[in-house]
């Protein structure tokens, strides 16, 4: 059942249980079986041509736990992948006026250089790399620039 679910997330326009039966190499009475099981539940829609996707209750509580998880869980993966590909530190951080603010760091095994940032720490905006980078997403246009010198 949880193969056919997942192989729903994969044709978001739909798929004919002939075609997700050639994909999951099963049985379509099997494959049938398990979408009527997740049609039931709410996770899985047939339309009017009899192609199955995802439901709106799998969507619901898939953004319902999304929603709820830590953004520093949700941005570790791609910290990790940053600090791994460019063997530098990778830092996620948030404007806090005028402040950068660090909640999440990623150094790379056998840095030799050490940054002295610390999750929580603070330091001025226009002083640091990602400041610069989050100033520059914030201050959209020239008034907002004004207004923040």
């Amino acid at each position: 059942m949880l193969l056919a679910l997942k192989a729903l997330a994969h044709h978001s326009e739909g798929a004919s249980l002939d075609a997700l039966a050639r994909e999951l190499e099963a049985p379509k009475s099997s494959v049938h079986r398990a979408l009527a099981t997740l049609r039931r539940a709410g996770f899985a829609e047939q339309d009017d041509r009899s192609h199955y996707r995802l439901g709106t209750e799998f969507v619901r509580i898939a953004f319902e736990y999304h929603e709820r998880r830590d953004e520093v869980d949700l941005v570790r993966p791609v910290l990790l992948s940053l600090a791994d590909w460019f063997s530098e530190t990778a830092h996620y951080a948030k404007l806090d006026g005028s402040e950068v603010v660090y909640l999440a760091k990623i150094e790379p095994a056998g840095q030799a250089i050490k940054l002295t940032s610390r999750i929580g720490g603070r330091n001025p905006a226009h002083s640091t790399g990602i400041g610069k980078a989050l100033l520059a997403h914030a201050l959209a246009d020239a008034d907002a620039v004004r207004d923040y010198v």
